[in-house]
C-alpha cells in the first residue's frame, strides 16, 4: 500500500482485509497468509530483482503504459518498480506446516 503518512489507515486496512479473508473461508492452518512488507526477504528479492530487470522490460508493460498516463506529476519508481515486486514475494513458499518461510532456488540467466 503506498499512501504517504498514512501508517494508521493502512494497518486498518491490513486487519480489516485479513478478517475478510477469514470470513471468505481461507484457512490459516491450510494457506500461508503473510505481509508482505514484514518478510524482509521480500525486499532482498525485490532488490536484487531490481538491479538485474533493465528499466525497458518494466515501461513495456501494458499496465504501467495505462497507469503512466494517468500520472499528472510525472511517473514515481513505485510505478515503475511494482512488476519488480510482485515476484519478489511469490519466491516464497510455505513449508514445515506454515511454521517457517523459505526462499526456493532460483536461477537467473543473463
Amino acid at each position: 500500500m503506498t499512501i504517504a503518512g498514512k501508517s494508521g489507515y493502512a494497518m486498518t486496512c491490513l486487519y480489516t482485509t485479513a478478517l475478510d479473508w477469514l470470513a471468505a473461508g481461507v484457512d490459516p492452518h491450510k494457506n500461508v497468509v503473510f505481509v508482505q512488507s514484514h518478510v524482509p526477504q521480500v525486499e532482498e528479492f525485490h532488490a536484487l530483482f531490481s538491479i538485474l530487470t533493465p528499466l525497458s522490460w518494466l515501461v513495456r508493460v501494458s499496465t504501467f503504459k495505462e497507469k503512466a498516463k494517468m500520472q499528472s506529476q510525472g511517473v514515481k519508481i513505485g510505478l515503475v518498480g511494482h512488476p519488480v515486486l510482485m515476484p519478489s514475494s511469490s519466491v516464497l513458499q510455505e513449508t514445515d506446516e506454515g511454521a517457517d518461510l523459505h526462499c526456493r532456488t532460483i536461477t537467473v540467466k543473463i
